[in-house]
Parts: structure tokens; sequence; C-alpha cells
């Protein structure tokens, strides 16, 4: 879809800031976010899914998805290890001077970066990006399933990445890198989002025609529902292809988006009638700005800790991303000066 769509913006911002609190110390329904948030975006990236990469060859396929994913994943991380390179002299959060210990810094997070987990561990300062070869790779995966001859071995081959993906989350196996495991899953919940993308008119639709009561009482029902399957579940952890109960996650997953989505398309339809427009604007700048974010959410949170000495909760996510958002603004202000200077 090359013409943006209002409401998916809004879930993208909504999902964004879900994942800021998510990553923010003793802040509150932490769980709970992360039973669903990046089932949210997979089912997001499922609706955006055009038909016509069908007819793509694999060739052109993986090129294209490359320069989308794989490169801007690289490119930030590269651009993390220098900023966290900088917060180690500055800190002294890691041992970076001398050359021995600099050889050893590198070499860690040159190879964390190739391998692609999620994890502190492996990339400098920024584990959200493992969502980017994630993304690649679950797309990969669903661009190949679409590809086979029937509807009943699509439909078949969806079901067998659910059943893969709950069975890889109990190996004891090292984990593969860029997050395949995680991808194989993560390919199901796309498709969830390509199957809604076919009928989401409808649905809108019939949201638009049901009286407020009766969508208020969907609203609470799904909520309730994504309760009860998170509190009886262990923590869900995308980022290690850790579901705890898989049906409980599903149901989790499933009604949370759904929550979700309900409030991003009563922001949308009302946001003339409640004066909310202003907020409407907000959400879907982040929306479109996700990728930003998800690069340097852990490198803004670092700085308010060492620099502002903010700690956790409200206030950390306040300051963080406040930074972000100054950050991100510097640069698109830039942009458009450079553009109107070469007009």
């Amino acid at each position: 879809m090359s013409k943006r769509i209002e409401w998916i913006d809004i879930c993208k911002g909504i999902g964004i800031i879900l994942v800021l609190v998510g990553h923010t110390d003793s802040m509150p329904c932490i769980k709970m976010i992360y039973s669903f948030h990046m089932a949210f975006f997979f089912m997001i990236s499922g609706f955006l899914y055009s038909a016509k990469n069908v007819s793509l060859s694999l060739q052109t396929w993986l090129k294209s998805n490359l320069v989308r994913y794989i490169l801007p994943y690289f490119k930030y991380c590269y651009i993390n290890l220098g900023l966290y390179y900088a917060l180690c002299l500055l800190y002294d959060l890691e041992p970076v001077r001398g050359i021995e210990n600099l050889k050893a810094f590198l070499l860690k997070y040159i190879i964390g970066i190739f391998y692609g987990r999620g994890h502190v561990a492996y990339l400098p300062n920024c584990s959200p990006l493992w969502f980017l070869p994630a993304l690649f790779f679950s797309l990969t995966i669903f661009y190949s399933i679409q590809r086979l001859p029937s509807r009943n071995q699509r439909q078949a081959a969806v079901a067998a990445c659910f059943l893969i993906g709950s069975a890889l989350s109990y190996s004891t196996f090292p984990k593969p890198p860029m997050s395949a495991d995680t991808a194989v899953m993560a390919s199901f919940f796309i498709a969830v989002g390509y199957v809604f993308r076919k009928r989401y008119m409808t649905a809108i639709s019939l949201f638009e025609s049901k009286p407020t009561a009766l969508k208020c009482s969907v609203f609470l029902i799904l909520g309730l529902l994504g309760y009860i399957a998170d509190h009886h579940n262990v923590n869900v952890l995308f980022v290690n292809n850790d579901y705890g109960n898989v049906v409980l996650m599903l149901v989790s997953s499933l009604s949370l988006s759904a929550c979700t989505l309900m409030i991003a398309l009563f922001i949308e339809y009302n946001k003339k009638k409640y004066g909310i427009n202003k907020l409407c604007q907000i959400l879907s700048w982040y929306g479109r700005n996700t990728v930003f974010i998800f690069a340097f959410d852990y490198f803004a949170m670092k700085v308010c800790k060492l620099t502002f000495k903010i700690g956790s909760g409200f206030p950390l996510f306040i300051g963080k991303t406040f930074l972000i958002s100054i950050a991100l603004l510097i640069i698109q202000s830039a942009k458009l000066v450079v553009k109107t200077n070469e007009a």
C-alpha cells in the first residue's frame, strides 16, 4: 500500500509507546504489554503485505527486503556501537581504553551484531533492533508460503509455522542467529494480519455501525480475556522465542491486539468529535518513525540514567521519550532544510 493509512500509523504509534513503556524499569503492566505488543507489530506487517509480492522473483524479493530491513539493522547497530563507545569513555561502563580493551570491545559487539539476538550481551545498547532481522525472515517465510500453488497448502503451511514455532520455544538447542526461530512464529501472526487485510473494510463498517455501548462491551470482554490469559501465563518474550503456554499467548496476543486496534479506530474516527486531532497527529508521527525509536530507545534511556540521574518509572519513560522526540525532530528539520536548499 503506497498511500499511508492513518489508523495503521496510530496503531503503530500506540505500539511503539507500549515498547517504550515495556523497556522502562518499574512501569505498570509490563508483563501484559510483553504478552502481545510484538505479535501486534507482526500482524501490522501482515496487514501491509501486498498480494502483488507473490509475482516477484525470489532474487527481487530478497534484494528489496534486504535494503528495507537488514541494511537499516546494520546501520543503526553500528551507529549505536559508536554512541555506546562514547558512553563507555564517559562513564566507564565497559573497559574500552587501550588497544587490547578496544579490540575486545569491538570484537564482542561486531560478532554480536552479526549474531543478531536481542540481548545487551550481543547488541551494543540497541537490543530492540532484533525486530528488523526477525521481520525480514518472517516476511520471507510468508512470501514463500504465498507462492504455494493451493489454498489448502498455504493454510497448512501457516498452521505448521505456529506448531513449529511453538516446538522451537521448548527447544534446548542454542538459539539461531538473527532471531530466525522467532521468525517462524512471527510468520503466523503476519498471516493473521494479512487475512484481516482482506476483510478490514467489512470489519470497520461493522465497527462504525454498532452502538457505543456494544463497542465498549466488546472492548472490555476482549481486554478481560487478554488479562486472564496473560495472568495465567509466564512472561512472554518474543525476542527469546519464549511464549510459555502457547494457547494462552495466542489468546492474549489476539485479544489485546484487537483492543489496541479498537482504540486506534476510535481515535481516528472521533478526532473531530472529541477534539483529539492533535493526539491523532502525535500518535501517527510516532507510528511513522518506529524504526528510529526501536534503534535509540536504549541509548536515550542510558543518557537519562547516567546524565540526568533519572532511575526508573514514569520520569524515565518521559525523559527518554522526550530525548528521542527532540533528536527525531532535529534530524527531520535538517533533512527538510537540505531538501529545500537543493530545490
